[in-house]
């Protein structure tokens, strides 16, 4: 009889668990099954995206800690960990608009800026692994990575809200509402001004408040010595694609899609000469 009474107790417990459960997928499935408004979709992506950014800025910070001494490998280890999970959770975000006809391009763009932010800290990470020497100038190349892709980010998304209906005055009302800025910016605050200010292209911000900085990185003063030496030469327009090894004097050059940079940039990012036109 006790058995009895235990399974009578217990199976209403387990009835509601389950009831629950199909009441929690039920939900889901009209939620999947309820289209998004192209609003709604802008706001998912942005979030995603922003949420990644973000990282990259607690990067830089971490780099200017662990020049100064008060932050160790491992917990420059650990912050990359976390970052790389917040990266994750916006890509399963945005997995969701890439079979979206309306919002596909978007979503890809808002994909590449993200995996940018998620290639930075991996690649930090196993330099971090195979070299004895804790000096980490050579991250400034990974703390670049997301320029283009960020401004390939918001390009796609004007694009898609244009298409979708939205008015200038809507978009830039928009943009206000989650903090997406477009402005000028040096690589580093911290870094000789007359070298870097010059030598960085107009970057695509994507702020989480007015306070916060552009998402290029604030690099530590001893990576000034990995600037070239001749501000001219480095301030050369230059082509670059997302993911080329290449930089390219004419944006003509190839079938690939080109963002405008200039040679300090690709040089930083370890790009050579196209053979072709930039006499490689």
């Amino acid at each position: 009889m006790i058995g009895i009474i235990g399974n009578l107790v217990e199976r209403p417990q387990e009835q509601v668990a389950s009831d629950q459960a199909n009441e929690t997928a039920q939900d889901e499935k009209e939620s999947l099954d309820t289209p998004k408004t192209p609003a709604e979709i802008d706001a998912e992506l942005c979030d995603a995206v922003i949420s990644a950014d973000v990282q990259m800025d607690a990067l830089s910070d971490a780099i200017a800690s662990m020049a100064d001494g008060s932050l160790t490998v491992e917990g420059l280890n650990s912050i990359c960990d976390s970052a790389v999970d917040v990266c994750f959770a916006s890509l399963d975000t945005i997995e969701k608009y890439l079979d979206d006809e309306t919002a596909e391009e978007y979503a890809a763009a808002a994909e590449d800026a993200v995996n940018n932010v998620a290639a930075a800290h991996i690649k930090l990470q196993d330099y971090l692994k195979s070299s004895d020497d804790s000096d980490i100038e050579y991250t400034l190349t990974c703390l670049n990575m997301r320029n283009d892709a960020n401004i390939a980010f918001v390009a796609a998304r004007e694009l898609y809200l244009m298409n979708s209906g939205f008015s200038t005055d809507e978009i830039d009302a928009l943009n206000e509402a989650l903090g997406i800025t477009s402005d000028a910016s040096s690589t580093s605050e911290n870094s000789s001004e007359s070298e870097q200010k010059s030598a960085e292209p107009p970057t695509e911000s994507i702020a989480t408040s007015p306070s916060s900085k552009a998402p290029t990185a604030s690099v530590p003063e001893s990576t000034a010595e990995l600037q070239p030496s001749t501000n001219q030469s480095n301030e050369r327009t230059v082509y670059v694609t997302e993911t080329g090894s290449k930089y390219h004097y004419d944006n003509n050059c190839g079938n690939g899609t080109y963002y405008e940079s200039t040679l300090q940039t690709a040089l930083n990012r370890g790009l050579t000469p196209c053979k072709k036109c930039a006499g490689g």
